[in-house]
């Protein structure tokens, strides 16, 4: 979609992710939204603005994945951000896909 991941890859926990939101965006209106018109909840961080997304158990299931982003996506766009939301959800597609050709 365009946003930045807050940590380098090789640094990158599995069970969490920080996306650093965009400089005229407010991560706390991404989170209200989302909140609010997708009833998905993610957290912020103190001092930073930043959304996470924990990817454990339920939450890493693919339904919830394609819902957690496009809430994420469209939840931005909103708030005033210019991202590709159809590209994002299309790599996603792609990567889940290609993940189960090799389990």
């Amino acid at each position: 979609m365009g946003l930045e991941l807050l940590v380098a890859k090789q640094h990158r926990l599995n069970s969490v992710i920080g996306i650093v939101t965009p400089d005229q965006v407010s991560s706390d209106t991404v989170r209200a939204h989302m909140s609010r018109v997708h009833k998905v909840e993610i957290s912020g961080a103190f001092g930073m603005n930043i959304v996470r997304i924990g990817q454990m158990g339920e939450q890493s299931r693919a339904h919830n994945l394609f819902r957690t982003l496009h809430a994420l996506g469209s939840s931005m766009q909103a708030g005033g951000a210019r991202l590709d939301l159809p590209v994002g959800m299309a790599e996603l597609e792609r990567s889940l896909s290609q993940a189960a050709l090799y389990s």
